[in-house]
């Protein structure tokens, strides 16, 4: 596969992969793709390559990036044996149901392939960064421990509905009966 052909369908790499990461391209550019990327990375990183394998597009096409056979430069410390998937978004409401559909059947057949034993964690669980920015866990229907349970746990369109937080005083958001926010989902499984 060439870097920025579409992705019909997920190709198990000969390599041993235990755990797939979710990012996000952090670019609200919704015409964003895996070249752009790729010149990002290269450009103003100075990688040698795209750093993730897949980069999901706004319109929910899923593209190459890195080869599957190379461990990709996308979790610091965390590489060895992953496989690294990157929706393209910024803010919350960058993403939609297109996306999250694709990535959902994707991430389905990247489980398939592994006999239903792939764990799928967020960039934001190994770094200290906001990434990715979406409910990642709900839009996989991820148990507590990352593994996919057949069902997402959210509908994607809750997921992408924008609903402020009531109000932020100082460093302290406070939330109200009845917020939805994905700060309060958080805070809930806490």
């Amino acid at each position: 596969p060439q870097l920025g052909q579409t992705v019909e369908h997920f190709t198990k790499p000969k390599r041993a992969v235990n755990v797939t990461f979710l990012h996000c391209t952090a670019t609200s550019n919704p015409n964003f793709d895996a070249k752009q990327c790729h010149d990002y990375h290269v450009d103003q990183l100075g990688w040698s390559a795209i750093g993730y394998h897949y980069l999901l597009k706004t319109d929910g096409t899923l593209q190459y990036g890195r080869s599957a056979e190379q461990t990709p430069a996308a979790q610091s410390g965390y590489n060895s044996g992953s496989l690294a998937i990157s929706l393209n978004g910024l803010n919350p409401s960058d993403f939609n149901a297109k996306q999250f559909d694709r990535v959902v059947a994707f991430c389905n057949e990247i489980n398939a392939a592994y006999g239903g034993k792939m764990r799928f964690r967020g960039h934001k669980e190994v770094a200290a960064k906001d990434c990715p920015v979406f409910d990642y866990r709900g839009v996989l229907g991820l148990d507590a421990n990352g593994y996919m349970t057949g069902s997402p746990s959210t509908p994607p369109a809750e997921i992408i509905k924008p609903v402020p937080m009531v109000s932020v005083t100082g460093e302290f958001a406070q939330v109200g009966k009845g917020d939805q926010h994905p700060h309060v989902a958080w805070v809930q499984r806490l």
